[in-house]
């Protein structure tokens, strides 16, 4: 294979990388501005506020497992193994992720927070997983 055509191939896969990016920081942005229009302001912070906690955490509890994975199915070797145990510590892990948010927003807990608070807590610990997948597809 050329030098040239190997460097269209990187361009093309960096390039999906970079659209699905902007989209979906851009879907984000998008969502956090009609939802400032949509709610009352202290509702308003209180959303973002669970929203980057949980953020943080799922980078945390991201344990590297995406670059892991990637660098395993770059090696060549099968990893449907590998990502048995990978789904298996994030189920495991899923439990840790949904109690945190719940213990640390407690003083400020309804019925409708914790709802929030939960549901919140499941967006970003599936982008966390979307994450796993994608470091695998892109190869």
């Amino acid at each position: 294979m050329s030098q040239s055509k190997r460097n269209s191939d990187h361009f093309k896969n960096s390039f999906y990388v970079l659209i699905n990016s902007v989209v979906d920081r851009s879907v984000f942005f998008l969502f956090y501005i009609f939802l400032a229009r949509a709610i009352s302001k202290p509702d308003y912070g209180f959303i973002i506020t669970i929203f980057a906690f949980t953020n943080i955490l799922q980078a945390i509890f991201d344990l590297g497992l995406p670059f892991y994975i990637q660098r395993e199915a770059a090696s060549g070797i099968n990893i449907k193994q590998k990502i048995d145990s990978i789904i298996y510590i994030k189920i495991i892990s899923l439990i840790l992720f949904l109690s945190i948010p719940v213990l640390y927003f407690y003083p400020l807990i309804n019925s409708t927070n914790i709802i929030l608070i939960i549901i919140i807590s499941f967006i970003n610990f599936g982008l966390g997983i979307s994450n796993i997948f994608n470091s695998i597809f892109l190869l």
